[in-house]
């Protein structure tokens, strides 16, 4: 399947209430979302938010929805650090 994102692609979110998010994509699938307080935003100032979570997302979000690539942001070392995931199963609830 083909690559939606490089890494350190920047990517907008436009939210359903209105507001913005802003993600940076680390190792695909793998997003960075940043604390923007819902506001508009240019790159140089999504580049000094302060980093939420780290979640994996399917190249199928970006093909179905409007999220749109508004630039490139360096991935430092911080950035790269794996997140602890954590898996349940619905039937043995292990």
């Amino acid at each position: 399947m083909n690559r939606i994102w490089d890494d350190g692609d920047c990517i907008e979110i436009n939210l359903q209430c209105g507001a913005t998010a802003y993600a940076k994509v680390l190792k695909e699938p793998l997003l960075l979302f940043y604390d923007c307080s819902g506001k508009k935003c240019a790159l140089h100032e999504i580049s000094r938010m302060r980093p939420l979570f780290k979640i994996w997302v399917l190249n199928d979000v970006a093909r179905r929805t409007n999220w749109k690539k508004i630039g490139s942001l360096s991935i430092s070392d911080d950035d790269l650090d794996e997140p602890d995931f954590f898996k349940r199963d619905s039937i043995s609830k292990k």
